[in-house]
């Protein structure tokens, strides 16, 4: 939503000012979001966090970019925008130490840094191009809530496969 939300942003009339305005709070949301949701994670379950974000994600992102771009106003787009920072950042505090922790301790850097860039590139790298593509072919403004629904459901599947215990008896017979 910080990449691709400024373009929609323009794209419905809203103005610079409060398209940098609003980035900037998704950052602020992000920054605050992101070590208080990292700790709800280590105390409940990291896999069960991703599912759980991951899940609202799929269920929660066409319906509310169809809100906000039905009737696009200041106010609407505070909520959706901080919404997703808000989504994105709790993903982000589980997905860091889970995807370390599932890397064998000799490859962990190479192996979680390649996994990383992978990802951004393919799906974070794309997403403005497909975004704007599904929202023109579409002519539909809320298109890129259902891309973001199918990122999620991708994550969703790849944490349901996510065995924490197996992973840690592997971290630990490896270390000794």
């Amino acid at each position: 939503t910080t990449i691709f939300g400024p373009v929609l942003m323009r794209r419905l009339n809203l103005g610079n000012t409060f398209t940098y305005l609003v980035v900037f709070v998704c950052g602020l949301t992000i920054l605050v979001t992101i070590p208080l949701m990292a700790k709800l994670a280590d105390r409940v379950n990291r896999r069960s966090m991703l599912l759980v974000v991951t899940a609202t994600t799929v269920v929660t992102a066409y319906p509310m970019m169809a809100w906000f771009a039905a009737d696009p106003t200041i106010f609407k787009c505070f909520v959706f925008e901080i919404w997703f920072s808000f989504l994105y950042a709790s993903y982000s505090a589980a997905q860091v130490a889970t995807m370390v922790e599932v890397v064998p301790a000799h490859a962990r850097t190479a192996g979680y840094a390649f996994a990383q860039a992978v990802a951004a590139a393919i799906l974070g790298g794309f997403t403005p191009a497909i975004a704007a593509w599904l929202t023109h072919a579409f002519d539909n403004n809320a298109m890129v809530g259902a891309w973001f629904a199918f990122t999620a459901a991708i994550s969703f599947v790849a944490a349901l496969t996510l065995n924490p215990k197996k992973a840690a008896l592997a971290q630990a017979s490896e270390l000794h």
